[in-house]
């Protein structure tokens, strides 16, 4: 059964809705309505740094990725931060979320990009797994600050 990523289109809407909620489930976590929206309009229009792409096997979606392209100060090229990566549960382990990260890492060496980076919860084993074998983890530490308002 091979896996296959490609670009989202609008006819994928419902498909990357379904995949993104689980997701956001997974991380016990939910967005408003006008997110999902916000977020898919973005992504379908070009002049945005913002894409997608959906993974397939036998015609059925099972994956999807989320990706933007952001600058740095550090240097000249953009680099990319891979915001989601989800596999449904019935195709973990068939090579999906490898080949979706291959994907945005082929994105990048076209596109310019000198590096893809990504975070991922402390206790995502399963996941942690696929990514000590492919990628470097970071000695840096993730904070979060949110402004006051």
């Amino acid at each position: 059964m091979g896996v296959s990523v490609r670009p989202v289109i609008s006819n994928d809407k419902s498909e990357w809705l379904r995949m993104w909620e689980r997701y956001l489930a997974f991380y016990d976590t939910s967005r408003p309505e006008e997110v999902f929206e916000s977020t898919w309009n973005r992504i379908m229009t070009r002049e945005h740094d913002m894409h997608s792409a959906i993974a397939e096997t036998e015609g059925r979606s099972v994956g999807i990725v989320n990706f933007l392209y952001h600058h740095s100060f550090w240097t000249v090229e953009p680099r990319i931060y891979l915001n989601d990566l989800y596999v449904d549960p019935e195709a973990r382990g068939t090579g999906a979320g490898r080949t979706m990260i291959e994907y945005v890492e082929r994105h990048a060496l076209e596109n310019g990009a000198v590096s893809v980076y990504w975070l991922t919860a402390a206790d995502n084993a399963v996941a942690r797994g696929l990514y000590d074998r492919i990628a470097q983890k970071s000695n840096f530490v993730h904070y979060t600050l949110t402004p006051n308002r």
